[in-house]
């Protein structure tokens, strides 16, 4: 797992994610700046929901993995691991506010959290590598947010 910065958010990127980029500075940016633009509307819902964010106290961190199910639980991978979403959420919660989990989720999967809001995927995903960076296949932008002590926002 690679951890990186950029533009202020933590990015947890897993190591065969990070070797599709192939040391391409541009694609990495890229993709990066895709997954920051896939959460401003549901980060915007949020807002208009009243639910504020102080980032002077906690950023976004980004979860940027290959998303699976092993015996009925979400996991994502990590080379030749894989590790259940929920735990990765247990650890980052409350030390970052909000938590992106950017992990295939076929299954529709549901998580929980104590003090960190979170915005994960409710379907599979995809990306394609263009000549200009990375694009997002439209059928993948289907989100869910999940708010501590209320639960999922409908």
């Amino acid at each position: 797992m690679k951890v990186e910065e950029f533009n202020g958010v933590q990015f947890y990127i897993s190591d065969d994610i990070y070797a599709d980029d192939a040391g391409s500075t541009r694609f990495a940016q890229s993709r990066k700046e895709l997954l920051l633009k896939i959460c401003e509307k549901p980060l915007a819902v949020l807002k208009k929901e009243g639910i504020i964010f102080d980032t002077t106290k906690k950023s976004p961190v980004v979860l940027h993995a290959h998303g699976g199910l092993r015996d009925d639980v979400w996991t994502f991978a990590d080379d030749q691991d894989e590790m259940p979403v929920q735990d990765w959420i247990n650890q980052m919660d409350g030390k970052y506010d909000p938590l992106l989990i950017q992990a295939c989720n076929g299954e529709k999967s549901e998580i929980s959290s104590k003090h960190s809001v979170v915005i994960h995927a409710n379907a599979r995903i995809k990306f394609f590598k263009g000549r200009n960076g990375y694009h997002r296949i439209p059928f993948t932008n289907s989100r869910r947010l999940y708010i501590p002590g209320s639960g999922y926002l409908a």
